[in-house]
């Protein structure tokens, strides 16, 4: 009987620490509300160099339980479906070739994802399998490369409003975003990281969107030195009380751990961001977690 008991209370703790675990990728607004963690984000897979294709779902799955959020790129095909791919064409990511919105989604069927110049046995993904494979699990930057009003309904349908962000595809120095008013006609709460090229535009932005909870900081060389302009688009979101982004994809700060360069990685942490995005991310979240 003890045994039993034993036993019983073991599962127990287990299946609780489990659900500890992943109770962190419920709801994403209630991450930032808490503070407990700067979020890492990863781009398109786990880590840069990764065995496993750009925008694929093992790539997703093998981020699981490494990193907080994976940014994925998200297309629409001729016939309406949402599928996971970067480019405009198809040419660099699939033994395929042609414009994405050129097919069907049963066209796209007969390719298979290509990795390190070698075929692999993975078709290009829907979205909705992404959501499928994510829920619960981890969350996810949608890079919105060609949507309409029928992407809210996907992921309202799939019951991920809570579980992801979403990147509009804006032109230089924006300040208004397609997608956005879209989310907004729509009646979605979804979250949205809108970004700037020149850091200075972020006050339009602010002003445009207050209900946005999101500032996505891109840290362009031109600023990485100082930090001065990122300090102040910094100040100004946090008198907005809104949550900060930061995007290292394009400055010394994305390799500055593999280059053993601590010292800079302790930089940013010091103007307390939310998230930090970028090719490296496993290395950030170990990092962060000492």
């Amino acid at each position: 009987m003890k045994n039993e008991v034993f036993i019983v209370c073991l599962l127990m703790t287990v299946y609780g620490l489990a659900a500890g675990q992943d109770s962190k990728y419920k709801n994403l607004q209630d991450c930032f509300s808490e503070k407990k963690q700067i979020l890492v984000v990863g781009h398109r897979t786990a880590q840069k160099g990764s065995e496993f294709s750009e925008n694929s779902l093992s790539g997703i799955k093998d981020a699981i339980g490494k990193i907080d959020m994976l940014e994925i790129d998200v297309r629409k095909t001729k016939d309406g479906k949402y599928i996971l791919m970067h480019d405009r064409t198809i040419d660099r990511t699939t033994n395929g070739s042609g414009e994405v919105s050129q097919f069907t989604y049963k066209e796209l069927s007969q390719f298979s994802l290509v990795h390190n110049s070698q075929t692999t046995g993975e078709k290009i993904p829907l979205l909705k399998e992404a959501l499928i494979v994510a829920k619960g699990k981890i969350f996810l930057f949608l890079d919105l490369k060609d949507i309409d009003e029928t992407f809210f309904d996907l992921i309202a349908q799939y019951k991920m409003t809570d579980q992801v962000m979403c990147l509009p595809n804006n032109k230089p120095n924006d300040s208004t975003f397609v997608e956005l008013e879209l989310a907004s006609k729509m009646g979605s709460n979804i979250l949205f990281a809108p970004w700037c090229r020149d850091l200075s535009n972020h006050g339009k932005v602010i002003n445009q969107y207050p209900y946005q909870k999101l500032v996505h900081v891109i840290i362009w060389p031109q600023y990485q030195e100082d930090l001065l302009v990122v300090k102040r688009v910094c100040k100004l979101a946090r008198a907005n009380q809104k949550a900060i982004v930061f995007n290292v994809l394009f400055s010394k700060y994305n390799k500055a751990l593999s280059n053993g360069q601590e010292e800079l990685i302790e930089q940013l942490i010091a103007l307390h961001p939310d998230m930090i995005f970028t090719d490296y991310p496993v290395l950030f979240k170990n990092y962060l977690s000492i």
